[in-house]
């Protein structure tokens, strides 16, 4: 009975599995990677890499394009001319890497820490930056950190709001929205941190 079974959910599921494309990493470049933190160039589409210890990394020009380096540690890295679009770096550390002429285009940035990161020539559009700590103010113009202090509003987070108007206003002192959109917030703010 169960083999009757076993093969009738084999034969339900098979259409399924032919349809369903393989992705794979290039396992030999993420061996490298793992064993030296040196793979400049190296194809790393796709692969998995949550949690990695990848600080000081030497990741120039590397393919990275939807891999998952979600909460892992970039520190110091590499990652000149790398190709990130669509990578998924929730949460990763990316404090003092060096992310110049990369491509980030549609990567998820979302609670990732960027300070003291380079990006002068770096991607970013339709990136989510939303939570971004340390965002350099070379990642975008004032307009961009205006849009992310509107997200920022959207999803309650006032003190990055907040951050990001400031930032704005750095940029264009001018940008009359950004100085209302400041003191709107920082009175939402206030009112909600009282107890």
């Amino acid at each position: 009975m169960n083999r009757l079974r076993v093969l009738a959910t084999c034969v339900l599921l098979a259409p399924v599995w032919a349809n369903t494309p393989a992705i794979a990493e290039n396992l030999e470049d993420t061996r490298q990677l793992l064993a030296t933190k040196n793979c400049p160039s190296c194809d790393l589409s796709n692969v998995g890499l949550v949690f990695a210890s990848l600080a000081k990394a030497n990741l120039m020009g590397a393919d990275l394009s939807n891999a998952n380096l979600s909460r892992a540690n970039l520190s110091g890295a590499d990652l000149r001319n790398a190709n990130l679009v669509g990578a998924n770096l929730v949460g990763a550390n990316l404090g003092g890497a060096n992310l110049s002429g990369a491509n980030l285009t549609g990567a998820d940035l979302r609670s990732s820490f960027m300070s003291n990161a380079q990006v002068q020539g770096t991607i970013l559009s339709n990136a989510n930056l939303q939570g971004v700590v340390g965002l350099p103010s070379q990642a975008g113009n004032a307009e961009d950190f205006f849009s992310w202090a509107l997200a920022a509003s959207d999803s309650r987070n006032y003190g990055r709001a907040i951050e990001n108007y400031g930032q704005a206003l750095r940029l264009d002192p001018k940008l009359a929205p950004a100085y209302l959109g400041r003191g709107w917030h920082f009175s939402r703010w206030e009112i909600t941190k009282q107890p």
